[in-house]
C-alpha cells in the first residue's frame, strides 16, 4: 500500500518528509515480518509466527497478536 493514500500519512506528521514517512513505514513492516508474539486466549499457548492469521493448536482462533519490536530492549 501507498502510505501517502493511507489516512495517516506524512501530512499527520509533519517532521518527516513524505520519503521519510514512506521509509518509516516500510521498517515498520520489515520489523514485524517473522516476528509476531501469539499468545492464545483459550490455553495460554504463546509463539511467535509471521502472521496474525494464526490459530492455536488447540483449534482457538482466539489469538493476541503482539508485533516483537513494541517488546523494550532490557
Amino acid at each position: 500500500m501507498n502510505p501517502n493514500s493511507s489516512p495517516e500519512n506524512s501530512a499527520n506528521h509533519p517532521h518527516l518528509t513524505a520519503a521519510e514517512y514512506a521509509q518509516w513505514q516500510i521498517n515498520l513492516a520489515e520489523a514485524s515480518r517473522n516476528n509476531i508474539w501469539c499468545h492464545c486466549r483459550a490455553c495460554a499457548r504463546e509463539w511467535v509466527a509471521s502472521s496474525t492469521t494464526e490459530t492455536c493448536t488447540c483449534g482457538s482462533p482466539n489469538i493476541q497478536y503482539v508485533h516483537c519490536w513494541m517488546f523494550p530492549d532490557d
